[in-house]
């Protein structure tokens, strides 16, 4: 029956730069170019509503459009932008489209010259409508003159075009995508369910339990109209679809001709269809179930201009038997040598064939072999009454109705039968070549695998059937003549007249080429069989293609064709000749590839290099980066183009005589295209070796020497598409000279230059393979002498130039020769010569970013005969750094443009440097008052001299304490003991003063240790544990972080709560999104134990304080790295201060995809992260500042679950305002105001289901989702005296929103919760050295469940003696119940009731001396009444089913458990150099929870980190060992596998490696290695879970893992 379908979801990241200053456009642009990304322009405008043909309601959706019209016509004018119109339905009655007329409406959207971006995402489960993206349903004209990116994602039904109903039309002037940029996942149209939502998993699987059909699948076009209803691309036409790409689909006809019901037209351009290849589901190209559809047809015949390019089967129904299907047509044109089909034709039985012509002219192509699984409509397993009474069963047969060829062979298309099915052609006009494999020598019959070729009828039409020489003799007559004579065989012409002519050949192989094929001829027997004709073989040569090919001439009808040939026997022998083949020709222009890539990097010297040099002192190192992006193109004797990326690194130093020497490494990447459609990825690196000899009177000298290692797997094909893969390796080598001269003044000046280079590659031999053959190439020695001359002309001042250059080369000697052979005696040889002129214009700039810093961009565009430049795009930068030369060479000629007045400055200093290294800026103009210090004495920092032997202190590490000069005199520097902490009672204090269990990641470790995320900064913190299901946020990594044991922790960014309101575990949402910006980041500070009194509901383990840093000065910062596993970070930002006002402005983005675990096995996996912001500060006073900002962060996630096989997906978005006001009243009372509003918006998805957990759950799709707006009003105010330091405040809380998962029955709804609560703590010095700290809070829920509630809290702490101090005490925990808790449908329980408990404390502070201490502190968490989860069990059974989706419920429940355990920290500054930290933390869990359960808990955590520093490097050494808990579920037996373990390890060790360089006081390059020794790890398993399915079922952790990255800041 006729079901309504609709559409799916492609991502596309647009980004829009605005660059303000010269530097910053340059740096992004250098940036850029090194890092191989591109910069793109957003769309003009983005809106979250579909066009509607509603007048009114489109005005105001749509405020850059301008609208007119009435319900009955419409029109939509965007003025030629690029739009993006996203819409996503989450409910079954949501039906928003992205276009959708209303009834009877014609609707008009001009946009000519701009793009349409359509997305749709219909989340609801088997949703009918909603589905498509551009919709006509009911007498609807819709006229869209644009270009259409379209993409729809839904359960089962989407659509990128649906027509519907009665005399509908939709027309596009345009371009028109569905497909994404993803090779690997292109489908622009996809679903969860492409059955129709029928078998496994589908909605309505019990009415076709086993169906696995294609007969409702999703679309691309799906034209389901009647009344002559029509779908007309004019325009290119690029789809992508996981389904059926093109569907005519009306059900039923109105009036005579059921080929005229509906029309899709696709005609307007170049077609490319793509479907999966799969050998388990059925997709069609195109499937005509009525009415016609039309692909490059106008007229009655195919467009020689327009390239079609399809991949997947076609069906068409040639019954009429509505209301399930009528007759229908497909008519395809391949009529371009670019245009091919892969594919077959499907069926649904002989009878129910429907009509397929095909144009295949002009060199097309058709690949004859099934894309997928065949009998796609499977009518054995459909649901009733769309079964076997009007379906039959696929019968192995490709029928075409008719087949049109070119006028002669040399235009004839080519037809490979690599398929067992018959191609069955009803009629023939023209020629064609059809092209069979064969085994052996091709002489019998059985040789010949794929389906016989049967004709009906011909009109003066001619057939050639072709093999290759492969394993056939040819200097054998007779065994040419034999195979010839089987290969007859596979021809039948039923007609039995003389309008087919038939040829029989074996044509082109490895080195035996067309010019050699042996053509005989053929006649048919009575009954139709293909017959060689004895003696009739002889050489013909190579076809004879003409100028141009073959035009349409009008309609294909039939003519009477001419009488073939008499056959003319005779014994012509056989030859080779000397034309080279197709493949040869492939397997020289890959390694041609390669000599190429090397003469340009050959010719690369140093050119850019000296240029930066100017005006930079000469007795300074240099380091020097330099990258390029281009195509170049080589036309004669074959075809390549050549995309390519090159990039360069060096390092310099300054020798006395005016001589720079240096040593440089060169990589280059690229991907090539070849002849015929073949391709080569190829790598090169190279160390180089230089010199620059400064010949006075701005002249120079450059000479380079290199040596490096070529690459190229390469992928080529001859004509008839035979395939050679192979690998090209060899070294290289290059000498290079050059010489200019720098004429004229600073306004204009012009340098002449020229330059001699000799490139040389040693003679090669390789291989490839093609179909089990080899070809042995052997690549004689290539020795190219180019020479070069140019001219450099351009103006520059101190700080930056522009410039244009023209160069010309030429190849002196340059030959490229061959030797090939295919190991059977057939050996021929190639000689070509590469000598060649070219010429490049430049335009291009350089800039000082900083006095020992310079960039520069050029472009360049190429001309030549044979070899040129298409483009490129280069930048660079070079760096000074030192000691360099010592003593610096004194300059004799004071114009030499190499020097200036800075060289006598130490480089990164200046006056306005100098100003920057003292005290932060005062705006108010009153003294700043230093805070209360513990002053110590220590020695001075280590110092080195610089040139002039002056001394100067350098920078040290100190990863434990955070120490702070003060003042200094008398040679005696005073010191701040750190760091400093506000968490534990909401004031400055050290962390000793505390006195609480806390730790601190300072800002010197986040830049030292190049921390990226909140977890990499509290991986050696002790107490602290992370639970993460693997890598790449797989289930959503939401497991998050457990602080002594417990994930009830609270989250704060300068001690505002972020985790309000979102109960235990969803932390792990939300740490992904923290710390994005590190930059921003002052330090991390972690309190254990309870703290609800000071922070509220959810302090159980303990509180996360993030504390940002303050805006007092301006710096703009660029940190980017690059490293295993995918993984690349690019970070961004500025901050400055005017006067009162402040701002700071930042971009991160972080990229990680597939990895490998210590064991070697490869996850699946990627993730796509950004995190961009603003700050903004106004000082109304030093007393009082007032700041708001934003901040939003955007992940996304997809991969393959190994464990629950099958695909994942999701994303997290989190949006959050935030306004507070500080304000210091007097020197006694403080008073701090904050708002923050947030939103979060969070998915996560298996399309393919969760698996057969327990036997128990059906394999169905999965995905869970939230919404949440969060709302958190503060204010405290502090109170400080001698005595007391007393805290007060209010706080409120508020929460909207829902979570959805489809593992439940329940439907979602919105609710809402709050929380208002007050609070006061004091801490009372009653002696000096004696403090007793108390506190209570009053919480006040908005939960019926969830009465007012008091949590007190105290403490006693006593200074023994100067360095030991000892506290005690005693603080409550109260935890309300979550959103999700409460009201998700899964799992939820509305009556739940908040838990409660409280944590006893003893600890013990040692300071050994002013730089190390020792903390200990015993703990002992008890709750009276926790939130947990247990199975629901109902009747006599163990683990109740939910009957609408046959899942296992689960609930949250009420619990008690007991957690007692201690932490120990040591830091340590053991010396100037050498700092280290210890921690350990113990603890034993009396609980049910799976946590502890299962054995995911350590009961022994040691952590560890040690820094070294030494001149201008830093070390860094951290990690941790882990001792998991004892559990039952950590080691079992199991009677089909025996001794199981639930994870990896129980104890194991993991180390991580930092390492910086600072060259200069604003440049780092680092490198890290997490993992260091590649151990095998997991925090999450499921063996102990489901151990029937095997052991080694646990999520393991990325194995070693190498980051190179580069901080700058300017």
């Amino acid at each position: 029956m006729g079901i309504s379908r609709k559409n799916s979801f492609t991502e596309r990241d647009f980004q829009k730069q605005r660059l303000h200053s010269n530097k910053l456009f340059l740096m992004i642009m250098v940036t850029g170019a090194l890092l191989g990304t591109s910069i793109m322009p957003s769309y003009a405008d983005n809106y979250n509503y579909g066009i509607s043909g509603n007048i009114s309601k489109d005005q105001g959706r749509f405020p850059g459009a301008d609208i007119s019209g009435n319900q009955n016509s419409a029109v939509y004018d965007f003025h030629g932008r690029n739009i993006s119109i996203s819409v996503e339905n989450t409910e079954p009655t949501d039906t928003s489209e992205p276009v959708r007329a209303r009834r009877g409406q014609d609707l008009t959207i001009n946009n000519k010259g701009g793009v349409l971006d359509l997305h749709l995402i219909n989340r609801a489960r088997n949703s009918f409508s909603g589905v498509s993206a551009i919709d006509a349903y009911y007498k609807n004209n819709i006229t869209i003159n644009s270009d259409i990116y379209a993409s729809v994602y839904s359960d089962y039904m989407a659509d990128g075009i649906s027509v519907s109903g009665d005399s509908n039309h939709i027309t596009i002037n345009g371009n028109v995508k569905m497909r994404k940029d993803d090779p690997s996942n292109p489908w622009g149209i996809i679903t969860n369910n492409t059955h129709g939502n029928y078998g496994p998993g589908g909605a309505v699987s019990s009415s076709a339990p086993n169906y696995t059909g294609s007969r409702w699948q999703p679309a691309a076009i799906w034209n389901n109209g009647k009344g002559g209803s029509s779908v007309t691309v004019n325009g290119d036409f690029d789809a992508a679809v996981r389904g059926t790409a093109v569907s005519s689909d009306p059900y039923s006809f109105s009036g005579n001709d059921p080929y005229a019901t509906d029309v899709i037209n696709l005609n307007g351009g170049n077609i490319t269809i793509e479907t999966p290849v799969s050998n388990s589901e059925s997709y069609y190209a195109l499937a005509g179930y009525g009415g016609t559809i039309n692909v490059n047809i106008t007229n009655g015949t195919a467009n020689p201009s327009h390239d079609v390019k399809m991949i997947g089967n076609i069906i068409a129904t040639g019954q009429n038997d509505a209301p399930f299907y009528v007759k229908g047509r497909v008519n395809m044109g391949l009529a371009s040598a670019n245009s091919y089909w892969r594919g077959i034709i499907d069926n649904a039985g002989k009878n129910i064939a429907g009509d397929v012509n095909i144009w295949l002219k002009n060199g097309a192509v058709w690949y004859h072999e099934s894309q997928s699984r065949t009998n796609g409509l499977q009518p054995e397993n459909m649901p009733s009454p769309s079964n076997q009474n009007h379906y039959g069963k696929y019968d192995g047969v490709s029928y075409v109705s008719h087949l049109f060829g070119g006028n002669s062979e040399g235009t004839a298309g080519y037809i490979y039968q690599r398929d067992p099915a018959t191609l069955d052609i009803g009629n023939l006009k023209g020629n064609i070549i059809i092209d069979y494999q064969h085994t052996g020598n091709g002489s019998q019959d059985t040789d010949y695998q794929a389906g016989d070729t049967v004709i009906h009828s011909a009109e003066d039409a001619g057939v050639v059937l072709s093999t290759s020489n492969n394993g056939i003799s040819m200097g054998n007559k007779s065994q040419v003549e034999s195979a010839l004579s089987a290969l007859a065989h596979k021809l039948y012409y039923l007609a039995g007249d003389s309008h087919l002519n038939g040829k029989v050949q074996i044509a082109e192989g490895l080195v035996s080429s067309s010019a050699s094929r042996m053509v005989g001829k053929l006649d048919f027997t009575e009954n139709g069989k293909g017959h060689y004709i004895p003696d009739s073989v002889k050489n013909e040569g190579a076809l004879v293609k003409p100028d141009n090919p073959d035009k349409p001439t009008g309609p294909d009808i039939p003519v009477t064709p001419d009488t073939p040939d008499n056959p003319e026997p005779g014994d012509n022998p056989v030859h080779y000749g000397n034309y080279e083949t197709g493949l040869m020709q492939g397997a020289r222009e890959a390694f041609m590839t390669s000599i190429f890539s090397w003469r340009d990097v050959a010719l690369d010297t140093i050119h850019r290099s000296d240029l930066l040099r100017s005006r930079m002192s000469h007795d300074k190192d240099g380091l020097w980066g330099k990258a390029y992006r281009g195509k170049s193109i080589y036309s004669n004797h074959g075809h390549i183009h050549d995309n390519d990326s090159r990039y360069q690194v060096g390092y310099d130093r300054s020798y006395g005589d005016s001589w720079i020497l240096g040593a440089g490494i060169d990589y280059v990447t690229g991907h090539a295209g070849y002849t015929y459609g073949g391709r080569g990825n190829h790598d090169m690196y190279s160390l180089n070796l230089y010199g620059s000899k400064d010949l006075g009177q701005q002249g120079y000298l450059d000479i380079t020497g290199k040596v490096g290692h070529l690459k190229n797997d390469y992928t080529v094909y001859n004509r008839d598409g035979r395939r050679l893969e192979g690998t090209y390796n060899h070294r290289a080598y290059s000498l290079s000279v050059k010489t200019g001269k720098i004429l004229g003044s600073d306004n204009l000046y012009w340098e002449p230059q020229a330059g001699l280079t000799y490139a040389y590659i040693p003679a090669k031999s390789f291989t490839g393979t093609s179909e089990g053959d080899t070809l042995f190439v052997h690549q004689h020695s290539y020795k190219g002498l180019i020479g070069h001359a140019g001219l450099e002309v351009g103006r520059q001042n101190h700080h930056s130039s522009l410039y244009g250059r023209i160069g010309i080369y030429h190849d002196f000697t340059g030959t490229v020769k061959g030797d090939y052979s295919d190991g059977n005696g057939n050996l021929k040889s190639t000689d070509n010569s590469v000598k060649d002129t070219w010429f490049d214009l430049t335009a291009g700039g350089t800039v000082e970013l900083r006095p020992e810093a310079k960039a520069y961009i050029e472009i360049t565009k190429g001309f030549g005969n044979g070899y040129r430049h298409d483009w490129s795009v280069g930048a660079g930068l070079r760096m000074l750094v030192g000691p360099g030369q010592i003593p610096a060479p004194v300059p004799t000629d004071k114009n030499h443009s190499n020097y200036s007045a800075s060289d006598t400055v130490p480089a990164g200093v200046s006056a306005q440097n100098k100003s920057e290294q003292g005290q932060p800026e005062n705006h108010s103009g009153k003294a700043i008052e230093p805070e209360k210090t513990v002053a110590v004495q220590t020695s001075p920092a280590v110092s080195s001299y610089d040139r002039n032997g002056e001394a100067y202190e350098t920078t040290t590490t100190n990863m434990a304490l955070d120490i702070r000069p003060v003042s200094a005199g008398n040679g005696v520097v005073t010191y701040e003991m750190g760091p400093i902490v506000v968490t534990a009672n909401r004031v400055p204090q050290p962390i000793l003063e505390a006195k609480a269990d806390m730790s601190v990641v300072s800002r010197r470790e986040i830049e030292d240790l190049h921390i990226g995320n909140l977890e990499e900064s509290l991986r050696t913190i002790p107490g602290i544990q992370f639970t993460n299901y693997g890598g790449n946020a797989l289930n959503g990594n939401i497991s998050g972080i457990r602080i002594n044991g417990s994930q009830d922790i609270v989250v704060l960014v300068d001690g505002v709560k972020v985790t309000d309101l979102k109960g235990p575990g969803s932390n792990g949402y939300i740490y992904s999104a923290l710390l994005s910006n590190p930059d921003n980041i002052e330090r991390v500070e972690v309190l254990r134990g309870s703290a609800s009194t000071m922070y509220g509901s959810g302090a159980k383990g303990g509180v996360i304080n993030i504390i940002t840093r303050k805006i007092n000065k301006t710096q703009t910062s660029l940190d980017v790295s690059k490293g295993s596993f995918g993984k690349e970070n690019y970070r961004f930002d500025t901050q400055g201060r005017k006067g009162r006002f402040g701002y700071n402005i930042y971009h991160d983005k972080t990229l990680s995809g597939n990895f490998k675990d210590g064991g070697g096995v490869k996850w699946y996996g990627h993730t796509n992260s950004k995190a961009e912001g603003a700050k903004l500060s106004w000082n109304f006073n030093d007393d009082h500042v007032m700041t708001y900002s934003y901040d939003t962060n955007h992940s996304r996630y997809h991969g393959w679950d190994r464990i629950y096989v099958g695909p994942y997906n999701g994303y997290y978005n989190l949006d959050t305002h935030t306004v507070n006001d500080e304000w210091k009243l007097s020197g006694h009372w403080s008073n701090s105001f904050t708002y923050r509003h947030s939103k979060e918006d969070a998915a996560y998805a298996k399309p393919w289901g969760e698996g057969d957990v327990y036997g128990l759950v059906k394999t169905s799709p999965y995905s869970d989702s939230k919404k949440y707006t969060y709302d958190f009003v503060s204010d405290h105010i502090g109170y400080t005296s001698k005595a007391h330091s007393i805290v007060m405040g209010v706080d409120y809380s508020k929460a909207d929103g829902y979570s959805y998962n489809t593992g439940s029955s329940k439907f979602k709804a919105s609710h809402s919760m709050k929380n208002t609560s007050w609070y006061i703590q004091d801490d009372w010095k009653i002696l000096p050295s004696v403090t007793l700290s108390g506190g209570i809070r009053h919480d006040k829920p908005s939960l019926d469940t969830a009465a007012s509630h008091n949590s007190k809290s105290y403490k006693l702490s006593w200074d023994m003696t100067g360095k030991d101090t000892i506290y005690a005490g005693r603080s409550d925990y109260f935890i309300l119940p979550s959103m999700d808790q409460l009201y998700n449908s899964d799992g939820s329980d509305s009556k739940l009731k908040p838990a409660s408990g409280r944590t006893t404390t003893i600890g013990y502070n040692r300071k050994f001396s002013e730089n190390n201490f020792f903390t200990f502190n015993w703990y002992d968490t008890k709750a009276e009444n926790d939130i947990g989860t247990a199975w629901s069990s109902k009747d006599n059974q163990s683990i109740e089913i939910d009957p609408a989706t046959g899942k296992p419920i689960w609930r949250y429940v009420n619990t008690k458990n007991r957690t007692i355990g201690w932490n120990a920290q040591y830091q340590a500054q053991i010396n100037q150099r050498l700092s280290a930290r210890l921690g350990w933390a113990h603890m034993k869990i009396t609980s049910t929870d799976t946590f502890v359960d299962h054995g995911y808990a350590p009961k022994d955590l040691i952590t560890f980190g040690v820094t070294y520093d030494w001149n201008k490097w830093q070390f860094g050494l951290d990690g941790y060992y882990f001792v998991r808990i004892d559990s039952k579920n950590n080691h079992f037996y199991n009677d089909d596998y025996g001794n199981m373990k639930a994870f990896p390890s129980d104890k194991y060790a993991i180390f991580n490696l930092s390492l910086n360089y600072h060259p200069g006081k604003y440049t780092t390059f680092y490198l890290k290695v997490d993992n260091l020794f590649d151990k095998l790890y997991a925090e999450h398993t499921d063996v102990s879970w489901n151990p029937s399915a095997g052991p080694g079922r646990w999520y393991s952790l990325p194995g070693r893992t190498v980051l190179l990255g580069m901080n700058m800041r300017f």
